[in-house]
C-alpha cells in the first residue's frame, strides 16, 4: 500500500524531533567542540523533552547578521587584537599577497603563504594576489564583521585607502596609507 503524500498535511507521515534535528545540520557544521555553545555540550542537552534544538548554522548566522558574535560560538585570539601583532605574523613566512601593512589594518593574520583570516569574524581568504582590495573584499563577504564597524565609525574606509593609493600612485610618493 502506497503512502499518499498528496493532500492534507495531517496524512503526512509523522516526523521525529530527533529526525527533524538531524535534517537541519549540513556537512559543513561539522564544529569542533571548543566552538559549540556550552548548552549543546551539557549531558541533558540529548533530552529531547526540555531541549529546543537549533543548527549551530543558524546561531552563527542570526548572531552575524547583527554585527556582533553569539555567546561562547566565535574564539578571538588575543593576540590578534593589535595591528602591530597582526603585522607579526606575516614576517613568520614568505607572503604572496597583498601589502602586510593594509591586511593587519584590515584586521587580517597570516595563516599561509597566501591565506588570510579575519580575527573578529573568522572569515579565511585564500588565493590573494597582490593587487587585491581587501577593504572591499572583507566587507563583501562579511558585511557585518565588528573590526569593520570600529574601522568605519574611526574613518577608515576602503574609499579611503583607494584614494589615498591612486594619489600616491599618481604623484610617485612611496606607498604610505596614514
Amino acid at each position: 500500500m502506497a503512502v499518499n503524500m498528496r493532500g492534507k498535511r495531517s496524512s503526512w507521515p509523522e516526523v521525529s524531533r530527533t529526525d527533524r534535528m538531524l535534517r537541519t545540520l549540513r556537512s559543513f557544521e561539522a564544529e569542533d567542540a571548543q566552538w559549540i555553545p556550552h548548552v549543546f555540550r551539557e549531558p541533558n542537552a540529548m533530552d529531547l523533552r526540555n531541549t529546543d534544538f537549533v543548527s549551530l548554522h543558524e546561531i552563527l548566522k542570526s548572531s552575524r547578521e547583527y554585527g556582533r558574535a553569539g555567546p561562547r560560538c566565535v574564539k578571538l585570539d588575543q593576540q590578534d587584537f593589535t595591528i602591530a601583532n597582526r603585522r607579526a605574523t606575516f614576517s613568520a613566512g614568505p607572503w604572496n599577497g597583498p601589502p602586510v601593512q593594509v591586511m593587519a589594518e584590515c584586521g587580517l593574520s597570516r595563516m599561509s603563504n597566501d591565506c588570510a583570516k579575519c580575527y573578529c569574524c573568522d572569515v579565511t581568504f585564500k588565493g590573494l594576489g597582490g593587487n587585491v582590495c581587501m577593504w572591499t573584499r572583507h566587507r563583501h563577504f562579511a558585511p557585518f564583521c565588528p573590526h569593520l564597524k570600529r574601522a568605519h565609525a574611526h574613518g577608515i574606509t576602503s574609499r579611503n585607502v583607494e584614494k589615498n593609493v591612486r594619489r600616491q600612485f599618481s604623484t610617485g610618493d612611496s606607498m604610505s596609507l596614514h
